[in-house]
């Protein structure tokens, strides 16, 4: 009976040590950072290409409900990642939808994601191209944001669960 009793208890305590393992990482730089399922990895960001070309609005909002935006060219690490990115998905260089836009005002240039726009990253438009995609050639290009073009996603690196 009193050994019946300790392996009860055992089991008990051995039991909320494994419940315990289970918990969520929240450790920055720690081993449990990376990117959600199904998104890839490049360097401190997370990208997931879509081939379903769709209206810039209906990408961002596609991106949103993943948990990210569409990508915002910061600099040379957003270009080669979309650049390493098509050449997987697609094996060439596509135009796809960045998460640049001044539809707010005309010349305006802001990103999707709230991060800071880099005038590097702008395109001069005609009236009613209020929307920039990654051009074939990797440089930005204004367009009319109801044109359906393929689109990349990307958000942080965060917490897996």
């Amino acid at each position: 009976m009193a050994m019946t009793l300790q392996l009860i208890l055992l089991l008990g305590l051995s039991s909320g040590l494994w419940m315990g393992a289970n918990a969520k990482c929240h450790k920055k730089g720690g081993c449990c950072e990376g990117c959600p399922d199904g998104w890839t990895p490049i360097k401190e960001r997370c990208y997931m290409y879509h081939n379903l070309a769709k209206e810039w609005c209906e990408a961002e909002k596609h991106c949103v409900s993943k948990g990210g935006n569409l990508i915002s060219i910061l600099g040379p690490n957003d270009k080669m990642a979309v650049k390493d990115i098509l050449k997987r998905a697609v094996g060439k260089p596509i135009a796809v939808w960045t998460g640049t836009h001044d539809a707010v005002k005309n010349g305006c240039w802001l990103n999707s994601d709230g991060s800071e726009h880099h005038k590097s990253w702008a395109a001069k438009g005609k009236k009613g191209e209020n929307c920039i995609m990654y051009g074939l050639s990797g440089n930005p290009v204004a367009s009319d944001c109801s044109a359906k073009k393929p689109f990349i996603c990307s958000t942080e690196v965060g917490p897996k669960d």
